[in-house]
């Protein structure tokens, strides 16, 4: 078991195949990584698990996260809260949308690593020198400036990595269909089923869709794109049939 492997397993958290792969694939070599899944995957819940791990980690982490709402953002620092709880390191101290490494407990405003949660807001995001920035959503938000923002920063420090976390957006004319199709015009890319794999120097991409060539109403072809076991046919197929009620009304 990997190192995020037997961390996740102190926190609480059990990752399924799937989630495996996403995390070794961000702890790859290239320092964008992007995954893009359907909702309901656990994605934010693993963001915050990769998020603490790196903030316990690497001497000197800062970690800044970038949701596309206020709401979003707490999810995500909710559940990396809970997961420091889980730890009980008295090293890591919760705060408001932050926690911190504090190198001595007994001093919770002095500290050398940190993990803070920001909602999009781009022009609070100048300046920052990150060891990691996160998207979550990125389908969500309405410009790039977010996106901009964050890999500007990352590459002001050597071996800073970004990673996007997003449900699939809409059109390629957006901040997610732009990064997109750049990822899919890098030298090596593998289809195997839903699971698409490109990759280039610098730019990794982990997608999960239903082929082109497979029906969206065959519910098996569905459910491959939909990787977390909790996610079962009988679901998919009654969200299906709700929407189609909804569009018909």
């Amino acid at each position: 078991m990997t190192q995020f492997g037997l961390f996740c397993e102190r926190i609480g958290l059990h990752l399924e195949p799937f989630q495996r792969r996403i995390a070794n694939a961000a702890a790859g070599p290239e320092r964008e990584f992007v995954a893009l899944l359907p909702r309901g995957q656990g994605k934010t819940t693993l963001l915050a698990a990769i998020a603490l791990h790196h903030l316990l980690a690497v001497k000197g982490a800062a970690v800044y996260c970038a949701a596309s709402s206020r709401e979003q953002a707490r999810i995500l620092y909710e559940a990396a809260a809970m997961f420091a709880r889980r730890l009980e390191n008295d090293h890591v101290v919760v705060r408001h949308l932050e926690l911190r490494w504090c190198d001595d407990p007994d001093e919770p405003n002095v500290f050398s690593r940190h993990m803070r949660v920001l909602a999009a807001d781009a022009p609070r995001l100048h300046g920052l020198t990150p060891s990691l920035a996160i998207i979550d959503e990125l389908h969500a938000h309405p410009s790039d400036e977010v996106y901009l923002a964050m890999r500007t920063a990352m590459l002001k420090r050597p071996g800073s990595k970004l990673l996007v976390i997003s449900t699939a957006g809409q059109g390629a004319d957006s901040p997610l269909g732009r990064l997109r199709a750049r990822a899919l015009a890098q030298p090596s890319i593998r289809r195997s089923g839903a699971l698409t794999d490109a990759r280039g120097a610098s730019l990794r991409l982990l997608e999960w869709s239903v082929p082109e060539d497979a029906s969206i109403d065959e519910m098996r072809e569905v459910k491959k794109a939909n990787p977390a076991s909790w996610i079962t046919l009988d679901a998919l197929a009654e969200q299906r049939d709700a929407v189609a009620e909804i569009a018909f009304r």
